[in-house]
């Protein structure tokens, strides 16, 4: 609950103290058991991410933990981002924030801007029928990984009409979830809600054909991956 601290030389100081502690803890096999926490590790990492999130330091917790003497075992940041999810879920709820952990990024600040979107949404009409369609394709291309497809191949207007959308979609999305715009990405990628549901009204996705089958799953994994920048669908209730 201390306020974290005001100066750049101060942050750099208090970060370093804290990936110290924890990191060499951890590298001596001292690690909290239980409710037991007598070097207070867990307060270290919430003191770390406290800092991160006030100043708003972009930085992949793995590359930062992994900045001193002794290198970041999975079991280090595993524990850092475990701290980092409890303090999410004092803001957000807990299917949001694990469907935005579950993204796979591990920069705390980022995280939190995906989450602080997420929650925006949820708060208007078009979040229930966005989640459920979304859910509905993660659920589809759930045994199909390649998120490739061929657009010349597609035979029916909503698999070409739906390839545009992704087209001009991704770019602009790229372009703000590098600029740490997660809200305005999320708007762009909802607006491929539409033509998805077109897809799913007007063909049969499982064609008996193998290879049109594989080509449309290419199409919808291609736009899950997308999706998975910001959250996964899957995770939300």
């Amino acid at each position: 609950g201390d306020k974290p601290p005001s100066t750049a030389v101060g942050r750099a100081t208090a970060v370093a103290d804290r990936v110290d502690t924890l990191a060499g803890c951890f590298h001596l096999g001292l690690k909290p058991k239980g409710s037991a926490d007598p070097l207070g590790l867990r307060r270290a990492a919430v003191g770390l991410l406290a800092i991160l999130l006030e100043a708003g330091v972009r930085v992949q917790l793995p590359d930062l933990l992994s900045e001193g003497a002794h290198p970041a075992g999975e079991d280090l940041i595993g524990f850092v981002v475990a701290r980092l999810r409890a303090v999410m879920m004092e803001r957000y709820p807990t299917d949001i924030v694990d469907a935005v952990l579950a993204c796979g990024d591990r920069d705390a600040v980022a995280l939190e801007g995906r989450a602080a979107a997420m929650a925006a949404l949820a708060t208007t009409p078009a979040y229930e029928p966005l989640k459920q369609t979304f859910k509905r394709l993660a659920n589809i291309t759930r045994d199909h990984h390649t998120p490739s497809y061929k657009a010349d191949a597609f035979v029916e207007d909503a698999e070409t009409a739906l390839h545009i959308a992704l087209t001009q979609s991704r770019q602009a999305a790229h372009a703000l979830l590098d600029g740490g715009d997660f809200g305005a990405a999320l708007r762009v990628l909802s607006a491929l809600q539409g033509p998805v549901d077109r897809l799913f009204l007007e063909v049969m996705v499982m064609d008996d054909d193998l290879e049109v089958r594989a080509n449309r799953l290419g199409l919808l994994t291609a736009i899950g991956a997308e999706v998975h920048k910001i959250a996964d669908f899957k995770h939300l209730s």
